[in-house]
């Protein structure tokens, strides 16, 4: 089913659109963070570094098609004094799942002396690897080995995939697409029955042969079916034959697309585009897509924070709370985001200060240390914003018209500015 122009191109756009988004790294606390937790999250940051992420997570979102996808840690290799993960792909046929049986006396895959009681489980099953020597049944491994991931099911360890939704709209295209071609005049043709003579004699080898040449001949001239029988044989039709027309056989073709498409991405536009409202019908299919997209997101982000990065935090730093890695998602803000709203604060924030101040209000060093932090203190010169002494730069030397710091912007009617960057971070 993947040779299927149409199902690849479909699965290619939903794992492109979750591989190609930006990854993020918060450090628990953020800026109250402890200076273990700081360097975890730079630990974070360089194992991101030295791993093909974006080949991890396709790997892994091979489940979204499948219903299931495992990738083996097969060694922990040490670079620049951190623990980094080498990668093994595994197919899905290779993996088994049996009722956990703690007292039983099941080899281990790649160490049989081993007796650890902990062995990898997946929604409570035990995750067995086929194997020459128990090819039936598999054999245990041990946990932090192997990461699995499940899309469809709650409850199934091999998940529902996509491929089960495809399916049926799947076979109804190939009939249509067979029966399509069959209907051509240059590449089908109708089913030939040909005869020979009554007392033609097969156990002669020249007419073995010659009959040989016959066969060959009729499957040439009909490779769709041919008949071949003595003379006098009849076939007589009960009713005539039907056929679709190509009309019908090409909406069932893009009929089977569209439901592809659906299963995959999500309904299709329900706006009339054809009356004037093109671009909201567009606005609908990217907003579709969108949270269908962060829906993968936030199920991979759990799957890969729960086994991979926790099990990194744990032999990099485990006295450190391990840092969020994940996959970005379209309801949480980016560095950039945050630092306009920072910015548009810090704007505002400014702007009431100094009509405040105009109208001879002096503020508290107390109010100036909450509002603004430590390390800003009031000035005794000046009038207006510079009275504040809050963007001065280190040094404490002044901007224009009393404004310290890199204060950019036109100056508005009322003879203010509108501040648009600022060395207050």
């Amino acid at each position: 089913m993947r040779r299927d122009a149409h199902v690849t191109a479909v699965m290619d756009k939903l794992i492109g659109s979750i591989v190609g988004r930006d990854i993020l790294i918060t450090a628990p606390g953020e800026e109250n963070a402890k200076k273990a937790d700081v360097k975890a999250a730079e630990a974070a940051q360089q194992v991101l570094g030295k791993i093909n992420y974006a080949e991890l997570c396709t790997a892994m979102a091979d489940a979204i098609y499948l219903g299931a996808s495992f990738v083996h840690i097969k060694d922990w290799e040490k670079q620049d004094k951190l623990l980094i993960p080498i990668f093994e792909y595994m197919p899905w046929w290779r993996f088994t799942f049996q009722l956990f049986i703690p007292d039983s006396n099941i080899p281990v895959a790649g160490n049989s002396g081993k007796t650890s009681n902990k062995f990898a489980a997946h929604l409570g099953y035990e995750l067995r690897l086929l194997t020459g020597r128990n090819p039936i049944f598999g054999e245990r491994v041990p946990e932090k080995r192997f990461i699995v991931y499940t899309f469809g099911s709650s409850s199934f360890p091999f998940g529902l995939g996509l491929a089960w939704r495809f399916f049926p709209w799947y076979i109804i295209k190939c009939a249509a697409r067979d029966a399509l071609i069959r209907q051509g005049s240059r590449v089908g043709s109708p089913p030939v029955i040909g005869s020979r003579p009554e007392n033609f004699d097969e156990t002669n080898p020249e007419n073995v042969q010659i009959l040989s040449k016959w066969r060959g001949f009729l499957r040439a001239v009909s490779p769709n079916g041919y008949f071949e029988a003595i003379k006098g044989f009849e076939a007589e039709f009960l009713e005539e034959v039907k056929t679709a027309s190509p009309d019908v056989l090409k909406y069932l073709l893009e009929l089977s697309d569209d439901q592809i498409s659906k299963a995959a991405l999500g309904e299709i536009q329900q706006s009339d585009t054809g009356h004037g409202s093109y671009s909201a019908g567009e606005s609908q299919v990217d907003d579709r897509e969108a949270n269908l997209v962060d829906r993968h997101c936030i199920l991979l982000n759990k799957c890969l924070s729960t086994s991979l990065w926790q099990w990194i935090g744990e032999l990099n730093y485990p006295s450190a709370q391990f840092p969020s890695v994940r996959i970005w998602t379209t309801n949480e803000e980016t560095e950039e985001d945050r630092l306009k709203k920072e910015g548009d604060r810090l704007n505002a924030t400014a702007d009431y200060w100094k009509k405040l101040i105009d109208i001879g209000l002096k503020p508290k060093p107390e109010l100036v240390t909450e509002t603004f932090g430590e390390g800003w203190t009031m000035s005794d010169q000046g009038d207006g914003l510079g009275d504040l002494g809050l963007l001065g730069t280190e040094d404490g030397t002044q901007g224009d018209d009393g404004v310290g710091g890199d204060v950019e912007g036109d100056r508005s009617g009322d003879g203010r500015y509108k501040l648009i960057s600022s060395r207050l971070f």
